[in-house]
């Protein structure tokens, strides 16, 4: 199976990051999981990172009181690390992902570990999937690029439907700059 270059990891909790940076808390990996799996692992939900909806999934996400899940972001991983982390000899053999679609999230996937690891094995584990880190990805940040992206397209449809209209002649030159001006005004805050 083919996977994305990079993976993400919704962020709940303020004390996850420092300095900018997600620390190994963000994949704590607990042993007691209601899901028993018959790969003697545990796992930690990611988000494949296949296009930007997959950010948005995440981002839409909401608690039982209606507000956002990942209110701190979300962080983005480099799976190229990951698949060094895995043949490296602390954790070959021991950790392992795999995608796991989820009705409504085609994205998902886990992190998989090794149950019963020493404590000191499952921490180096634990720090060594936390520096294939990227970049970390702000609600505010997101709704920006989201905003710019979308503007974008909108702006990119107007701009063929004017063009495709002139083309056919059906826009004369007073229609032509009425759209035009709608245009601005739309794209004017």
């Amino acid at each position: 199976m083919a996977y994305p270059e990079e993976f993400l990891r919704g962020i709940s909790a303020p004390n996850h990051i420092v300095d900018g940076l997600p620390t190994i808390e963000i994949f704590p990996f607990p042993q007691a999981r209601p899901v028993q799996r018959p790969d003697d692992c545990i796992e930690e939900s990611i988000n494949w990172h296949d296009d930007e909806q997959s950010m948005d999934e995440l981002f839409d996400r909401r608690k039982e009181d209606d507000t956002p899940k990942f209110r701190v972001g979300l962080a983005v991983f480099d799976r190229h690390e990951i698949d060094k982390l895995c043949n490296a000899p602390h954790a070959k053999d021991r950790l392992f992902y795999e995608r796991q679609a989820l009705q409504g999230n085609t994205y998902h996937g886990n992190l998989l570990l090794k149950k019963d690891l020493p404590q000191s094995i499952k921490h180096l584990i634990r720090a060594g999937i936390v520096l294939s880190f990227k970049e970390l990805v702000s609600p505010d940040d997101h709704a920006l690029k989201s905003k710019r992206t979308r503007d974008s397209i909108l702006h990119q449809a107007w701009d063929f439907l004017i063009r495709f209209l002139s083309s056919v002649g059906f826009l004369g030159t007073y229609t032509r700059g009425f759209l035009l001006r709608v245009w601005a005004k739309m794209k004017s805050p």
